[in-house]
């Protein structure tokens, strides 16, 4: 039962990043705001990673001090791991969606310089 739930909460903790990388991107494509964006995106990054890492906490507490242990410390590693992979991948992003929210800007009859 436990390996199910340490697989869940690997899942979870994938998802969340998905989930913000997939707003982060489509925003930034839409609005062209960079900064706010990301930031939104790496909110709801922490959030979602805080839900599974609380959830992880009530589901371990019947089985014992070691697998609690064992999954805030997996938790914390993903967390910071899916933090970096997701601002890497904004960052690395970044030119591709201004340039997609700079055309449509242009296509819908506006001008980009001010």
């Amino acid at each position: 039962m436990i390996e199910l739930t340490f697989v869940l909460y690997t899942m979870n903790m994938g998802i969340a990043v998905f989930v913000s990388g997939f707003y982060g991107s489509f925003m930034i494509q839409n609005t062209g705001k960079f900064e706010v964006h990301s930031t939104i995106a790496a909110c709801i990054h922490v959030v979602l990673s805080v839900i599974a890492i609380s959830s992880w906490f009530q589901l371990s507490l019947i089985v014992s001090w070691f697998e609690i242990i064992a999954g805030l410390v997996l938790g914390l590693f993903l967390f910071i791991i899916g933090q970096i992979a997701l601002f890497i991948f904004l960052y690395e992003h970044k030119e591709r969606w201004m340039k997609i929210y700079d055309s449509q800007f242009a296509e819908a009859g506006h001008s980009t310089n001010s």
